[in-house]
């Protein structure tokens, strides 16, 4: 299966990221972390515009095997639910980029990710606390403004709270792993990169511009997330390289 890839679309830079877009994380997230720049897009409102491309086909038979990871099967019903919770999470004007003819497949190629980094996290032994969990979810608590509307998020978007507690389980459990396996927690923005990024933004949006003061933070995310997705993805390619996949879509 070809490498992963992350949505692009056309840049332009807005101050004022919707909520929405934190649960395209909470959904995302954790299909593997490593959705970077696209994940950073989505939950920032910096990239709009596309056209749209012929609709995923979905398969009717919700038990069908679409593929095996070292035995491990990846079921239709898993794909189709993934699919559908990251189109109802998308915000409000972003580009719809689960409607491209490859979207499908990126996100099995994400599913087959997770299944590999969570092998290579219970196998080096990693755990996650049930108070680890909850202090995530407490956060988004906090972010969304309380219980219920946290809960009328998980609803708008078809996600569960015992969903919602397994990504947030995977999500740590996966840095736990990346931090002990790779030099991620030594990645670094320079001051360089983010006002170069940001004359790349600006010159390509019409409208009102945030200056680089007002958009440095949300400029340096964006780097920092594309950064560790290629560091994820280059130990990804290492689980894969020894891993039996086989994809039957």
């Amino acid at each position: 299966m070809s490498e992963v890839e992350t949505p692009q679309e056309e840049t332009s830079v807005s101050s004022t990221p919707a909520k929405k877009g934190g649960m395209w994380i909470v959904v995302v997230a954790i299909i593997v972390i490593a959705l970077g720049g696209g994940v950073y897009a989505y939950r920032t409102g910096m990239f709009k515009g596309g056209a749209a491309s012929p609709s995923v086909v979905v398969s009717k038979d919700p038990t069908s095997v679409v593929a095996t990871v070292n035995g491990a099967n990846v079921i239709r019903s898993e794909l189709d639910r993934k699919i559908q919770q990251l189109k109802a999470a998308r915000p409000a004007g972003a580009q719809d980029t689960t409607i491209d003819d490859g979207f499908e497949l990126r996100v099995l190629d994400e599913l087959v990710n997770l299944k590999l980094l969570r092998a290579a996290a219970e196998k080096k032994g990693l755990t996650v606390t049930d108070a680890e969990v909850q202090e995530k979810i407490d956060g988004l608590v906090k972010t969304f403004g309380g219980t219920e509307a946290l809960a009328n998020q998980l609803n708008a978007v078809g996600l569960t709270p015992e969903e919602l507690k397994e990504n947030i389980h995977n999500e740590i459990l996966i840095r736990a792993l990346v931090d002990g396996e790779t030099d991620i927690k030594s990645v670094t923005v320079s001051d360089a990169e983010i006002k170069t990024r940001y004359q790349q933004m600006a010159s390509s949006t019409t409208g009102d511009v945030p200056t680089l003061e007002q958009a440095h933070d949300m400029v340096r995310d964006g780097i920092l997330q594309e950064k560790n997705a290629a560091i994820i993805q280059s130990y990804i390619d290492l689980l894969r390289k020894d891993a039996d996949i086989k994809v039957l879509l």
